[in-house]
């Protein structure tokens, strides 16, 4: 049995693994059909070997002129060709996304659709014909007439990421199961941690409350901003060393790839997930969205560090370090924790993230019986 994991867009990516992991389990020979930009990442390292990972499209360079050139005419001049350049490079993408989905039709017996939320792209998936698990990483999009012929096809299976972004799929009249990703590490996780609180750096500024740490100020407890570097980044030192917090904060930039990235997180013990419901931006991620961190705070065992209505969304309470108000009081009971309790958290978290992996091949078990092999039955006949 052949399964094609499709990810057409930059990201996502860390998200291969789990879907490997549960598609392995029943002996699928998997290949991953996505873009350089992910690959380079490394994501699947660990796989190599078993894992066929066949390039997509390749990485798309942008002309720039520089600000300083003061010649408006070469100016206009790119901005035009810019233009045909953008046009050009969607169009040949929608290509090569047929391409591979008439591929896909004729040599793997299922598919994973890793992001379905890209509107470029679904004309393309519309012709899928072979039975496919669909991941909604917005839950809203089955409120999106456009989205709904293609995931009200029979061989269409709906995966949501979490439970509650589930119930929200079930409340608008569609079926639909759960795959959670966790993230796999490349190495092997620190025995010994510090006690500093880890928060992710790469997300976007709107979709963190990094203003929440200002209620920190004075405290003893270190916060790691971990990620690239990049102008985000820049931002936010200038920001806490303006209201003088830089003291408690520090940035780490180096990670360059996902092992670097792991790598650097496994060595603390604990991840601020940084959301707030009174925030617009935020207000999704307690409706119809997954936040990342819980994957890596389950994946690595890292003791979430969230608000109680967060807590409670993810069947965190007797886990995380929950605050009610602001996040000081999260670092004021990490304070009193002794070793044995954040041991007892953290297996409870490893015990967690198997059972996560289990429940996954059953749900990729249930998709093989009923929808492959069904239709391998039907062919045969």
């Amino acid at each position: 049995m052949k399964i094609a994991i499709l990810e057409p867009n930059h990201y996502h990516d860390e998200l291969f693994l789990s879907w490997i992991d549960a598609f392995e389990a029943h002996g699928a020979q998997v290949d991953v059909l996505t873009t350089e930009d992910n690959i380079q990442r490394d994501v699947l390292s660990s796989c190599k070997g078993r894992v066929r990972v066949i390039c997509l499209k390749r990485k798309v360079i942008k002309s720039r002129v520089s600000k300083s050139n003061s010649n408006l005419l070469i100016k206009l001049v790119f901005r035009f060709l810019g233009l045909f350049h953008g046009l050009f490079i969607n169009a040949m993408n929608k290509f090569l996304m047929g391409r591979a989905v008439r591929s896909i039709n004729k040599h793997y017996d299922g598919a994973v659709i890793n992001t379905i939320d890209d509107i470029r792209y679904l004309r393309a998936l519309e012709s899928i014909s072979i039975p496919a698990i669909a991941i909604l990483h917005h839950g809203n999009v089955v409120t999106n007439n456009i989205y709904k012929k293609f995931l009200q096809k029979k061989n269409i299976t709906i995966a949501a990421l979490t439970r509650h972004v589930q119930e929200y799929i079930h409340r608008c009249g569609f079926s639909c199961e759960v795959l959670t990703p966790v993230v796999f590490p490349y190495i092997e996780i620190a025995q010994k941690r510090t006690r500093n609180v880890v928060i992710q750096g790469n997300i976007e500024l709107a979709r963190k409350d990094y203003e929440a740490l200002m209620t920190c100020k004075g405290n003893q407890t270190v916060f790691e901003i971990i990620g690239r570097e990049s102008a985000q980044l820049a931002e936010l030192r200038e920001f806490y060393h303006y209201y003088s917090v830089d003291s408690i904060i520090r940035f780490t930039t180096d990670c360059e790839n996902y092992k670097n990235f792991y790598e650097t997180i496994a060595q603390h013990s604990f991840l601020a997930f940084l959301l707030n419901k009174k925030r617009v931006s935020m207000l999704p991620y307690y409706l119809y969205k997954c936040t990342s961190s819980i994957n890596l705070a389950i994946g690595l065992q890292l003791i979430p560090v969230i608000d109680r209505e967060t807590a409670e969304i993810y069947d965190l309470l007797d886990i995380a370090i929950v605050y009610d108000n602001n996040i000081n009081e999260a670092m004021e009971l990490i304070s009193r924790l002794d070793d044995n309790k954040i041991e007892e958290k953290q297996s409870k978290l490893l015990k967690m993230k198997e059972s996560i992996l289990e429940s996954n091949r059953l749900v990729v078990k249930d998709f093989i019986d009923l929808k492959i092999k069904d239709i391998q039955i039907m062919a045969i006949s």
